[in-house]
């Protein structure tokens, strides 16, 4: 069947096209894939900007990830930090990184890398059963400080 949906496909006048060119192809497709199965349950960040006036304490506001390679996405982070009734200071962050399920997540910062094994964070439970017993992953909450430039970064993940 596939070889002849294939044989189909070339025989239909298409190009043959280089590999780079299928990544500009399927980006949609590739964008809309997420092996990511975490979710940011809150942040905050301190900045110490030039000015003074803007310098302090943000609250995370949005958070976004988007793929960038095999295993390698990019953390968008808007924090906002408001000042009186109407004044309102946004920063933005981009921290990238590596995630491969359920083992690492490595951050790519001013500093270097910072590397959390997930392994270590794994909660079982044993539920004796009739059959025997039956084991629950239980939620894992994994708490990061990532340095970025002019301040650090606080973020709690959590791992369903």
């Amino acid at each position: 069947m596939f070889l002849n949906v294939f044989f189909l496909f070339i025989s239909s006048g298409a190009k043959a096209e280089a590999p780079n060119s299928y990544h500009q192809y399927f980006r949609e497709e590739i964008n809309s894939l997420s092996t990511i199965d975490f979710r940011i349950e809150k942040g905050w960040a301190k900045f110490d900007l030039i000015g003074g006036f803007a310098d302090g304490k943000y609250k995370l506001k949005t958070w976004k990830i988007r793929p960038f390679g095999q295993n390698v996405y990019v953390l968008y982070l808007v924090f906002q930090k408001k000042s009186g009734s109407f004044l309102k200071y946004n920063q933005e962050v981009k921290i990238p990184f590596f995630y491969q399920k359920r083992d690492r997540l490595v951050f790519a910062t001013p500093k270097g890398k910072k590397t959390f094994n997930l392994k270590e964070l794994e909660i079982l439970e044993a539920i004796k059963t009739q059959n025997g017993y039956k084991i629950i992953h239980k939620s894992q909450r994994l708490e990061v400080k990532l340095p970025v430039t002019n301040g650090k970064v606080y973020l709690t993940f959590i791992f369903p």
